[in-house]
């Protein structure tokens, strides 16, 4: 990559400046609550592509639109990236795995992929569905959760444990591997 010259640096950090909430806007609905968390690394991605490809930028029509379109196919190629990296978890490792994050990534994978599979949930309490909801779905904190749900927090915390051993177990049982 070439160095910047003053000029240009001024012109993009200008334009961005100009056009931060749009850009945003652009990541952050491209990415969806679900990769939301990706938004910051799209938008850093999106800044060095502006550098790498300034002198596109200042002669196109519209740059704020040319700033959109790469926001939205930055966030689309972090999306990917992250299905691709999400998916070389094998499910035997996860439920092997000692690192919580591993196994909640593979069983938030099945969750994705299969719209709540019936054989997943089956085994849960509606207590347990609803903080599984709460949680897991709606974003709560389990203060939160416990709250709505009008149970104390520590009820809140073991039931997610427990759903989790639940869940962990079925997936044991019914050799969930096929859906990977």
């Amino acid at each position: 990559m070439k160095k910047l010259s003053a000029e240009d640096k001024a012109y993009l950090r200008t334009l961005i400046m100009e056009n931060e909430k749009y850009i945003k806007h652009a990541v952050t609905n491209t990415l969806g609550p679900l990769f939301e968390y990706l938004a910051d690394d799209a938008v850093g991605e999106l800044y060095l592509l502006a550098c790498q490809k300034v002198d596109v930028i200042k002669t196109c029509d519209s740059p704020r639109a040319w700033l959109i379109v790469a926001a939205r196919y930055v966030a689309k190629g972090l999306i990917k990236k992250q299905k691709k990296d999400l998916n070389s978890v094998e499910l035997t490792e996860a439920l092997n795995s000692d690192d919580e994050n591993v196994f909640e990534e593979a069983v938030y994978r099945i969750w994705l992929e299969n719209k709540i599979p019936e054989k997943l949930i089956d085994s849960l309490t509606q207590r347990e569905r609803e903080v599984y909801i709460k949680l897991h779905i709606e974003n709560k904190t389990p203060k939160e959760a416990a709250a709505e749900l009008g149970v104390t927090v520590n009820l809140v915390h073991n039931v997610n444990k427990n759903l989790k051993d639940k869940i962990k177990a079925e997936i044991k049982k019914k050799n969930l591997k096929g859906f990977y």
